[in-house]
């Protein structure tokens, strides 16, 4: 994505004899990304090289840098601003702008109908934002307001009211988002809030059922952790869906800040349920092709994935109470579980090269430290956001 940092998965070389085809020689590869450019759309080329003694070997591999995050619209409001019925509306001001082509205000087009302004942008990328509205009849707004208000005191016990006469576990209930609550939108943004950290402990489910299952070869776990992968992806799809729509409603700058936070930490949350399915994964190859872990890189493997299950409970925490000491917390365990990962990394090699374990068991333990980093760097994503967002609300 244009703009965020570029992570090569990285690769390995090794020397291989040519008389004695069992003699392997693992080799330094130096990785060349100068010409890849995370601020500028494009395909770019990573070259690696491997040299030994006089001999040497290149590879590259291609990158493709997308921007495909729409631009954000902010309506400026007025103070005891409105319109009265049959008059023309006065635009009370508003800016656009986008991660890489900046301000695009001028690009906006805007359109009046229905008693309300509908304003829509799009960039270079072809990202389009469409139909952000503005609600113009301040009667509207008024009923809004009084609603909301009427309605706040009864919804706490309205719903443990059916939750105690309805009861289900957290999973069954799917996504708990209804449309009607849109115009109402800081209870519509509440309810976002909530199925973002039900989404989050699904995500942390799985991760924590995927890695038991890779480290006790338990087989039965896995099926589990598919079936629910499926409904972490339908709740992104959901919560896009809903907060798309809630960008079309009448929003202070501060709710627009939470909704962009929530679209980013569904995405977040998603890419860590991927890393939890290619886990589950690399544990069902374990298991058909009966390969073990030698004894250290089981070990190994243990106290990353505990690191990252540590990291995200935090994650958990911090969706719930926007602390920032916490979100402090993860950033310190995220670099520490980059540091171990390149630790862990290094001990496989010496332990390759000194023929203590083989070349099989080692695709299944590195390709196991590589997912644990990525969820490591999304719960650093999610830290980031939070502290973020909790700095702009308190500006």
């Amino acid at each position: 994505e244009c703009g965020e940092p570029y992570k090569d998965e990285g690769a390995d070389a090794e020397v291989t004899g040519s008389i004695l085809d069992f003699v392997h020689h693992p080799v330094a590869v130096v990785i060349s990304t100068e010409g890849v450019n995370i601020h500028e759309p494009g395909t770019y080329m990573v070259t690696y090289t491997a040299k030994f003694l006089w001999l040497s070997a290149t590879e590259k591999r291609k990158v493709t840098i997308v921007d495909t995050t729409p631009p954000v619209i902010e309506l400026k409001h007025i103070d005891d601003y409105y319109t009265l019925p049959h008059h023309p509306y006065e635009e009370e001001g508003f800016t656009a702008t986008d991660n890489h082509d900046g301000d695009i205000t001028s690009r906006v087009t805007s359109e009046e109908r229905d008693g309300k302004v509908y304003y829509t942008v799009s960039d270079a990328a072809g990202n389009t934002v469409p139909n952000v509205a503005r609600q113009i009849a301040w009667s509207h707004t008024l009923f809004n307001v009084v609603n909301t208000i009427a309605m706040l005191p009864l919804v706490d016990y309205f719903v443990a009211f059916l939750e105690k006469r309805f009861p289900m576990n957290d999973e069954e209930k799917g996504l708990q988002l209804d449309e009607r609550l849109l115009n109402n939108p800081a209870v519509a943004i509440g309810a976002v809030s909530n199925e973002i950290s039900h989404m989050e402990r699904m995500a942390r489910k799985n991760l924590k059922k995927a890695c038991t299952a890779l480290l006790t070869d338990d087989e039965k776990l896995l099926t589990d952790v598919f079936e629910r992968e499926k409904r972490i992806d339908e709740f992104e799809r959901g919560l896009i869906d809903y907060a798309t729509k809630l960008t079309n409603t009448n929003l202070s700058e501060e709710e627009s800040n939470r909704v962009a936070f929530y679209l980013q930490g569904a995405h977040d949350i998603e890419r860590i349920g991927d890393h939890a399915e290619n886990i589950a994964e690399l544990a069902q190859m374990k298991i058909n092709d009966k390969i073990d872990l030698s004894e250290t890189g089981s070990k190994e493997a243990e106290n990353l994935i505990n690191l990252i299950g540590s990291i995200l409970d935090d994650v958990e925490l911090a969706l719930d109470s926007e602390d920032l000491e916490i979100c402090s917390r993860i950033l310190e365990k995220e670099d520490e579980s980059d540091k171990l990962t390149e630790l862990y990394k290094n001990n496989h090699i010496r332990r390759v090269s000194k023929k203590e374990c083989n070349a099989v068991s080692g695709v299944v333990f590195l390709d196991l430290l590589a997912n644990l980093e990525r969820v490591g760097d999304h719960s650093a994503n999610l830290a980031k956001d939070i502290r973020d967002l909790k700095k702009i609300s308190e500006a």
